[in-house]
Protein backbone atom coordinates (compact mmCIF):
# COMPACT_ATOMS: atom_id res chain seq x y z
CA UNK A 1 0.00 0.00 0.00
CA UNK A 2 0.72 3.76 -0.77
CA UNK A 3 0.40 6.59 1.08
CA UNK A 4 -2.88 7.23 -0.37
CA UNK A 5 -4.32 4.00 0.15
CA UNK A 6 -3.52 2.77 -3.51
CA UNK A 7 -2.35 -0.88 -4.00
CA UNK A 8 0.92 -1.58 -6.04
CA UNK A 9 1.05 -4.02 -8.14
CA UNK A 10 2.92 -6.90 -8.09
CA UNK A 11 3.52 -7.57 -11.50
CA UNK A 12 6.18 -4.94 -13.08
CA UNK A 13 5.60 -5.26 -16.60
CA UNK A 14 9.34 -4.22 -17.72
CA UNK A 15 11.86 -4.79 -20.47
CA UNK A 16 14.93 -6.83 -19.44
CA UNK A 17 17.85 -7.27 -21.50
CA UNK A 18 19.41 -10.99 -21.99
CA UNK A 19 22.62 -12.64 -22.80
CA UNK A 20 23.15 -13.70 -25.90
CA UNK A 21 25.02 -17.00 -27.64
CA UNK A 22 24.30 -15.93 -31.29
CA UNK A 23 26.51 -13.12 -32.67
CA UNK A 24 24.56 -12.20 -35.12
CA UNK A 25 22.06 -11.32 -32.56
CA UNK A 26 22.61 -7.91 -31.40
CA UNK A 27 19.68 -7.32 -28.74
CA UNK A 28 17.19 -9.95 -27.02
CA UNK A 29 14.54 -8.63 -24.65
CA UNK A 30 12.31 -10.43 -22.24
CA UNK A 31 9.07 -8.32 -22.03
CA UNK A 32 7.02 -8.99 -18.65
CA UNK A 33 9.64 -10.53 -16.68
CA UNK A 34 7.84 -14.17 -16.37
CA UNK A 35 9.12 -15.09 -20.28
CA UNK A 36 5.66 -14.22 -21.69
CA UNK A 37 7.29 -13.29 -24.86
CA UNK A 38 10.86 -13.16 -25.72
CA UNK A 39 12.00 -10.92 -28.61
CA UNK A 40 15.41 -10.41 -30.14
CA UNK A 41 16.63 -8.40 -32.55
CA UNK A 42 19.54 -8.58 -35.60
CA UNK A 43 22.51 -6.65 -36.76
CA UNK A 44 19.66 -4.63 -39.46
CA UNK A 45 17.83 -3.83 -36.45
CA UNK A 46 14.99 -6.01 -37.22
CA UNK A 47 12.97 -7.47 -34.37
CA UNK A 48 11.58 -11.39 -34.38
CA UNK A 49 9.61 -12.76 -31.60
CA UNK A 50 11.26 -16.01 -30.82
CA UNK A 51 8.84 -17.13 -27.58
CA UNK A 52 5.13 -16.69 -26.72
CA UNK A 53 3.66 -17.84 -23.75
CA UNK A 54 -0.29 -17.43 -24.07
CA UNK A 55 -1.01 -19.55 -20.93
CA UNK A 56 -2.81 -17.09 -18.10
CA UNK A 57 -1.66 -16.77 -14.97
CA UNK A 58 -5.21 -16.71 -13.40
CA UNK A 59 -8.30 -18.60 -13.94
CA UNK A 60 -10.45 -16.75 -16.86
CA UNK A 61 -14.17 -16.05 -16.78
CA UNK A 62 -16.14 -15.75 -19.34
CA UNK A 63 -18.84 -14.44 -17.59
CA UNK A 64 -17.02 -11.66 -16.21
CA UNK A 65 -16.33 -10.36 -19.95
CA UNK A 66 -19.26 -7.87 -19.54
CA UNK A 67 -16.98 -5.87 -16.81
CA UNK A 68 -14.58 -5.12 -19.46
CA UNK A 69 -14.85 -1.45 -20.45
CA UNK A 70 -15.18 -2.20 -24.50
CA UNK A 71 -18.40 -4.57 -23.39
CA UNK A 72 -20.19 -1.69 -20.95
CA UNK A 73 -22.98 0.43 -22.00
CA UNK A 74 -25.91 2.14 -20.49
CA UNK A 75 -29.03 1.83 -22.23
CA UNK A 76 -31.43 4.86 -23.39
CA UNK A 77 -33.18 3.29 -20.51
CA UNK A 78 -31.14 3.79 -17.75
CA UNK A 79 -29.86 6.96 -18.89
CA UNK A 80 -33.28 8.33 -18.55
CA UNK A 81 -34.04 6.92 -15.14
CA UNK A 82 -30.53 8.33 -14.07
CA UNK A 83 -31.31 11.51 -15.18
CA UNK A 84 -35.27 11.65 -13.73
CA UNK A 85 -33.77 10.04 -10.41
CA UNK A 86 -31.10 13.03 -10.20
CA UNK A 87 -33.11 15.79 -10.79
CA UNK A 88 -35.77 15.01 -8.49
CA UNK A 89 -32.65 14.35 -5.69
CA UNK A 90 -32.28 10.38 -5.32
CA UNK A 91 -29.12 9.27 -4.61
CA UNK A 92 -27.21 7.66 -6.92
CA UNK A 93 -26.36 4.30 -5.24
CA UNK A 94 -30.29 4.28 -5.12
CA UNK A 95 -31.20 4.77 -8.32
CA UNK A 96 -28.09 2.12 -9.33
CA UNK A 97 -29.83 -0.41 -6.89
CA UNK A 98 -33.09 0.04 -8.75
CA UNK A 99 -32.13 -0.90 -11.88
CA UNK A 100 -30.20 -3.89 -10.50
CA UNK A 101 -33.53 -4.92 -9.58
CA UNK A 102 -35.23 -4.12 -12.28
CA UNK A 103 -32.79 -6.67 -14.13
CA UNK A 104 -32.66 -9.28 -11.91
CA UNK A 105 -29.34 -8.96 -10.91
CA UNK A 106 -25.61 -7.46 -11.08
CA UNK A 107 -24.52 -10.17 -14.10
CA UNK A 108 -28.02 -9.14 -16.14
CA UNK A 109 -26.64 -5.25 -16.22
CA UNK A 110 -23.82 -4.59 -18.82
CA UNK A 111 -22.76 -1.34 -17.11
CA UNK A 112 -21.04 -0.98 -13.41
CA UNK A 113 -22.14 1.93 -10.94
CA UNK A 114 -19.26 4.10 -11.82
CA UNK A 115 -20.32 4.03 -15.68
CA UNK A 116 -23.96 5.57 -14.13
CA UNK A 117 -21.48 7.98 -12.14
CA UNK A 118 -19.53 9.40 -14.62
CA UNK A 119 -22.90 9.54 -16.97
CA UNK A 120 -24.81 11.76 -14.02
CA UNK A 121 -21.93 13.57 -13.76
CA UNK A 122 -21.46 14.52 -17.61
CA UNK A 123 -25.08 15.44 -17.55
CA UNK A 124 -24.54 17.58 -14.41
CA UNK A 125 -21.83 19.66 -16.21
CA UNK A 126 -23.83 20.19 -18.99
CA UNK A 127 -27.05 21.66 -17.54
CA UNK A 128 -27.63 25.16 -17.61
CA UNK A 129 -28.02 26.51 -14.20
CA UNK A 130 -30.02 29.13 -12.82
CA UNK A 131 -29.37 32.55 -14.57
CA UNK A 132 -26.61 30.74 -16.83
CA UNK A 133 -28.64 31.63 -20.37
CA UNK A 134 -28.97 35.44 -19.57
CA UNK A 135 -24.54 34.93 -17.94
CA UNK A 136 -23.78 33.84 -21.32
CA UNK A 137 -25.92 36.05 -23.51
CA UNK A 138 -23.95 38.81 -21.55
CA UNK A 139 -20.98 37.13 -22.33
CA UNK A 140 -21.70 37.40 -26.31
CA UNK A 141 -22.70 40.75 -26.03
CA UNK A 142 -19.46 41.52 -24.58
CA UNK A 143 -17.62 39.98 -27.69
CA UNK A 144 -20.19 41.42 -29.98
CA UNK A 145 -19.20 44.76 -28.87
CA UNK A 146 -15.65 44.07 -29.22
CA UNK A 147 -15.36 42.63 -32.42
CA UNK A 148 -17.85 43.53 -35.05
CA UNK A 149 -17.19 40.00 -36.66
CA UNK A 150 -18.63 37.88 -33.86
CA UNK A 151 -22.41 36.78 -34.59
CA UNK A 152 -24.71 35.62 -32.21
CA UNK A 153 -28.18 34.95 -31.30
CA UNK A 154 -30.23 33.28 -28.61
CA UNK A 155 -33.48 32.87 -27.75
CA UNK A 156 -34.11 32.60 -24.12
CA UNK A 157 -37.09 31.82 -22.22
CA UNK A 158 -38.43 32.50 -18.61
CA UNK A 159 -36.95 29.43 -17.04
CA UNK A 160 -33.41 29.82 -18.66
CA UNK A 161 -33.17 33.63 -17.11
Amino acid sequence: MTEKGKEISEYVDEIVPLESDNEDVVDIMNIAGDDRICASKDVCGIWKINKVHLDHNHKTSPSKSRLYRCNRELSAHVKRRLEVNDMTGIPLHKSFNSIVVEVGGYENLSCIEKDCRNYVEKVRRLRLGQGDGSALQSYFSKMQAQCSGFYFSIDLDEICV
